[in-house]
């Protein structure tokens, strides 16, 4: 992620590919998503932590991941958190390592 690019903002490059990511492995329609922890509005303004470690639980196929339990723990603070209270440099790096347990996942 182009952390430095100046357009940069948390609705483009992590909400949406977020909310895009959980509709393609839970299966989603866009209705489905729109009111849920997964629509980009609502990882925006608080459930972008939550959204995360459900979509990774799902990747892991129900089996017990030392290192999602973990995730989870380093970013627990930011549950229930919006984008303002977790800041530009948190999210990058919450996101980051996202996405590369998600890799882990879908190898």
């Amino acid at each position: 992620m182009d952390k430095n690019h100046q357009n940069w903002n948390f609705h483009g490059y992590i909400a949406v590919p977020l909310e895009i990511k959980a509709r393609n492995i839970f299966g989603f329609s866009d209705k489905s998503v729109r009111k849920g922890i997964f629509a980009a509005d609502s990882i925006e303004n608080g459930s972008f932590v939550k959204a995360t470690i459900a979509v990774l639980r799902k990747l892991a196929e129900d089996k017990s991941d030392y290192e999602i339990d973990e995730f989870e723990k380093a970013y627990s603070e930011y549950i229930g958190k919006g984008k303002l209270d977790i800041g530009k440099e948190n999210a990058i790096k919450i996101y980051d390592d996202f996405e590369k347990l998600e890799e882990k996942f879908t190898k």
